[in-house]
């Protein structure tokens, strides 16, 4: 979508006038403009027509417009718990989606969260979850809480507690510790390699139980205790055993409606107080 706009003054190139007016760096108006648009000169009342996610770049679109809606479990003075819904981001890359939990906050009048970390995309979200996984999702409502805890994430979490469904009947109990690194075109995937040998793998660490096994459906229900927080990691890692989630077909998982994996319970310890938020379980679809 496009928005036209009218320059009050005269400016020896487009790029020059976006600068002052949008304060931004020739590197991000490259990314919406072409070469030969940033350097044309602009005269005093010139209409010029700009891509709307240009001119509203860092915005939140006011329309949350996911499938499934987002659910407001919780809140007081420091947080706001929601939980996602499957196939709904975390945030937008842009300002024209609206699928996405920052504008279902901009909808509901959550102003005062979107206005944390405003430079960055995620603003006030203390950690992100797949666009296909569901469960619980914390928001910081103070700037100084946020800071806080996005820099000693690792040592004041004391659980993030997943559970998921995988085919077949689990029988692995105990703590699970793989090198991963992203490949393939784009970096999308990713998968556990032996040791970091370039340089470029991580440790993901978790803890993983059975909580029961569905003889009918064949089927395990698993609890996760998530140790480390790469992407993708509960998933490559139970793929690597032998065990992908169900709905998990990126990963070799059998196909369903949707991908079997929740975030339920994060603990967490603050300012001389615990926390502990979480959803109602998960029920996932038979299908």
């Amino acid at each position: 979508m496009k928005v036209s706009v009218c320059s009050l003054e005269n400016s020896g190139s487009v790029e020059q006038w976006l600068k002052h007016w949008l304060n931004l760096s020739g590197q991000k108006l490259k990314k919406y403009c072409s070469k030969k648009f940033l350097e044309k000169a602009v005269a005093i009342q010139e209409v010029i027509d700009l891509e709307l996610n240009l001119v509203n770049l860092g915005e939140i679109f006011p329309v949350y417009t996911g499938k499934y809606l987002p659910e407001i479990i919780s809140e007081d003075e420091l947080f706001l718990v929601l939980n996602k819904p499957i196939q709904c981001h975390n945030h937008p890359l842009s300002y024209e989606e609206g699928d996405n939990l920052l504008s279902f906050l901009r909808e509901k009048n959550y102003h005062r969260a979107l206005w944390i970390n405003r430079e960055n995309y995620d603003r006030s979200l203390l950690y992100r979850l797949d666009f296909e996984t569901s469960g619980l999702m914390i928001v910081a409502k103070d700037s100084v809480v946020y800071f806080d805890l996005r820099k000693n994430f690792k040592t004041l979490m004391k659980k993030k507690i997943y559970h998921c469904e995988v085919s077949g009947d689990f029988l692995f109990s105990g703590s699970l510790n793989n090198y991963m690194e992203a490949f393939g075109p784009e970096a999308k995937k990713m998968r556990v390699v032996e040791e970091d040998k370039g340089g470029s793998a991580e440790l993901a660490e978790l803890e993983v139980q059975k909580l029961k096994f569905n003889s009918e459906t064949n089927r395990s229900l698993l609890e996760i205790n998530l140790k480390t927080g790469l992407r993708h990691q509960i998933r490559v890692q139970l793929a690597h055993l032998g065990f992908p989630l169900i709905g998990d077909e990126l990963y070799g998982g059998k196909t369903s409606t949707r991908l079997h994996l929740h975030a339920y319970q994060y603990q967490f310890h603050y300012a001389g107080k615990d926390y502990q938020f979480q959803t109602n379980a998960p029920i996932f679809p038979v299908t």
